[in-house]
């Protein structure tokens, strides 16, 4: 009965610590935090220190709201006149709604034409990187030359944490494995990254920071 009454009261062993999600981009040893939140959960939340200037310039951060603001309220005036409800579901190329007011709209990936700094395949610092086609703003073509302009701030900036953080999860996979599987699984550190937004009209449903896509 003793016995019994001790197991009964034990407690079981705390769960192994779990990997941060919020990484702080701040010395040399970030990236690395960063692969093993990627590897742990899926994803990351990349952040400048609370001392230092924010990752993206708040001004960058509202002109791009007010471009994929603008962009949303064109497309779904388009998906108006085909007869479609704009609170249900859809799913068309330029914007898929599924659930809760919240909508994905895909944007082609673009870089200033003279971008900060990016990371390499291996880390290293590279040059320059061409610029793509004009994407669709859904803007008036007066203002489009300044939207175009927010969103290649926007990616430019992303592009150097980004690069930096994906160079690490290759060399975490690499140690211990055989031949060029981590290479090869990983080959999109080299490719344009997909962009995109996901705007909240007013009363949508929360949601929280996951996963997206498959492994």
């Amino acid at each position: 009965e003793k016995a019994s009454t001790a197991a009964a009261g034990r407690r079981p062993p705390p769960p192994p610590q779990l990997a941060r999600t919020r990484i702080e981009v701040s010395g040399s040893c970030w990236p690395n935090a960063a692969a093993e939140a990627l590897d742990v959960h899926g994803f990351c939340v990349l952040a400048a220190p609370p001392s230092e200037a924010p990752l993206i310039p708040l001004e960058v951060c509202a002109a791009c709201r007010k471009t994929s603001e603008a962009g949303l309220d064109e497309l779904l005036t388009k998906v108006e006149r085909r007869g479609v409800d704009v609170t249900e579901e859809f799913r068309f190329l330029e914007v898929a709604h599924r659930e809760g007011l919240r909508y994905d709209v895909p944007l082609e990936w673009r870089l200033p034409s003279i971008p900060a700094p990016s990371f390499t395949c291996d880390g290293s610092s590279g040059g320059p990187s061409s610029e793509p086609d004009t994407p669709s703003t859904g803007v008036e073509p007066e203002d489009k030359e300044s939207a175009k302009d927010a969103l290649a701030r926007l990616h430019g900036a992303a592009d150097v944490v980004a690069r930096a953080a994906l160079a690490a999860v290759v060399r975490r996979s690499q140690r211990g494995s055989e031949g060029n599987a981590a290479g090869e699984r990983f080959d999109g550190v080299c490719t344009p990254p997909i962009a995109g937004c996901v705007v909240s009209l007013p009363r949508a449903l929360t949601q929280s920071w996951h996963s997206d896509g498959a492994e």
